[in-house]
């Protein structure tokens, strides 16, 4: 199934990061300290979105990473972490070991990360990395971590627009 991962970016604007709106900023704090998916997933725009993108319960690890995020922009979150800046983000052993992450050792990976690049990254990008997180997403993170130019047969989705920076 095809995602429109502008419109999960559009959600979140709508929903936690419009910072102009008490009500988004709520939100996103109360899914941040939520000390259990339970919590979460009590938070009807988490089922807002499960149901709007046919998310079932992968809403609620999604929510808690778009929770963490202030500002759509700056990027492809891997790019924002390598050594092709000039003072990385995270260290080659820090970066191998989340890619390697799986399931709550991902979410708590990435939680851990974003407040490092400032809160900031390409939403609709994270999203589609999320909800596909296998192999061949892993070794497009390794490429944008090395700021390489990724092989096209990593780049291309099947049937998606591709969304870039």
């Amino acid at each position: 199934m095809s995602r429109d991962y502008a419109a999960i970016a559009e959600w979140w604007f709508q929903q936690m990061g419009n910072r102009h709106r008490p009500a988004a900023r709520a939100l996103a704090a109360r899914i941040r300290r939520a000390v259990s998916d339970v919590e979460v997933a009590a938070e009807a725009e988490v089922h807002e979105l499960a149901n709007a993108h046919d998310l079932g319960i992968s809403a609620i690890s999604l929510a808690r990473i778009l929770a963490e995020i202030r500002e759509d922009g700056g990027g492809v979150l891997a790019k924002r972490l390598g050594p092709g800046l000039k003072n990385p983000v995270l260290s080659q052993l820090r970066f191998n070991r989340l890619i390697r992450s799986e399931g709550d050792a991902l979410i708590t990976a990435l939680r851990r990360v974003l407040p490092r690049v400032d809160r900031k990254c390409n939403v609709a990008v994270l999203a589609r990395d999320l909800l596909h997180w296998n192999e061949r997403t892993r070794i497009r993170w390794t490429f944008d971590y090395y700021n390489s130019v990724a092989p096209d047969a990593l780049t291309e989705q099947k049937g998606e627009k591709e969304i870039l920076e």
